[in-house]
């Protein structure tokens, strides 16, 4: 069986910013009783609609939760090393990197 398609509606700031169709494959999971029933439980909550809803908002939670930590690694190694002069040429190179990320709504 190919995979099925999710519609995504991407907001910024409240307002539609794009909508994307992505490719959906199937996971089966398999689970004891009591953590079957806590899901359950979650999507009887009303705050996912499945438990394919749940499962995914953990898995994007704990991407980005691996993103902050190598996002703070870098940081905090960026702060131990040694300070270097950055030329204008470093500074207009920056720009343009995050010129080029806020144009490309993609990359959120």
């Amino acid at each position: 069986k190919g995979p099925s398609f999710s519609v995504s509606l991407c907001m910024r700031r409240g307002r539609p910013l794009y909508i994307e169709a992505i490719a959906m494959q199937t996971v089966n999971i398999s689970l004891p009783d009591p953590l079957k029933q806590f899901v359950d439980g979650q999507v009887a909550q009303g705050r996912y609609s499945s438990a394919s809803d749940y499962v995914r908002e953990l898995i994007c939670a704990d991407e980005k939760r691996k993103a902050e930590e190598t996002l703070e690694a870098a940081l905090l190694e960026g702060l131990n090393s040694p300070e270097s002069p950055l030329t204008p040429e470093d500074w207009t190179a920056m720009r343009t990197e995050a010129m080029a990320h806020v144009a490309s709504p993609k990359q959120r």
